[in-house]
């Protein structure tokens, strides 16, 4: 895992990509000591690399850049958001991605980029980020082993920006503007946020 991560990490820097998302490690170190080593080939103060491995029966994410080591997305804990280089990340792991809730709460404690670390394949997963992404207006990164699944960027708008093949290993990558997720309007005069009226669903869906 660290030799591959590694070699993308080298390729994400020489593409000058700022956010590098890494499928979920098994076994191979706890995750404070992965990420210190992931630390060591960063060479850019501008990039960001997120990992993440499987504990106590969940997985625990951190991130990396050139000048500190975060690890506060710990399974079966609060939501968590953090702010680095001006931009806020969440990290939601499994089906977490399936309630919507999580997402939302994570857009309202500012959150931009969602971070989707997964290690299981469902007939329904680009569909429901998705949704995610276009309900919340945020980006969401979804993170997968290529020995299970694809790796994917979802915009605000909900498109799929760029995503990796099954059972084959490589580095994606899009150009995103971060405006894009400031935005919060859908349509003129709309606001995911300040338009929605919860006391009126019920006579709406009648």
């Amino acid at each position: 895992y660290l030799e591959k991560a590694y070699r993308y990490i080298h390729a994400a820097q020489c593409s000058y990509c700022r956010v590098v998302a890494l499928p979920p490690f098994d076994g191979e170190a706890e995750l404070k000591q992965m990420c210190l080593l992931l630390q060591k080939v960063i060479v850019k103060d501008d990039i960001v690399v997120f990992t993440a491995c499987r504990e106590d029966g969940g997985l625990h994410a951190g991130a990396v850049t050139e000048r500190e080591v975060r690890t506060p997305w710990k399974y079966g804990e609060d939501l968590c958001v953090e702010e680095i280089d001006g931009v806020g990340y969440c990290v939601l792991s499994d089906e977490s991605l399936y309630t919507p809730e999580l997402p939302r709460a994570a857009m309202l404690m500012g959150g931009e980029v969602l971070i989707w670390m997964d290690r299981r394949a469902r007939e329904m997963d680009l569909k429901v980020a998705q949704t995610r992404a276009a309900e919340n207006k945020m980006f969401v990164v979804r993170a997968s082993s290529a020995e299970q699944d694809v790796s994917y960027l979802v915009t605000p708008a909900g498109a799929t920006a760029c995503t990796t093949f099954c059972h084959a290993e490589q580095l994606a990558w899009a150009l995103i503007l971060q405006s894009d997720g400031l935005s919060k309007t859908v349509y003129p005069g709309t606001d995911i946020v300040r338009s929605r009226i919860p006391n009126a669903y019920k006579e709406l869906i009648r």
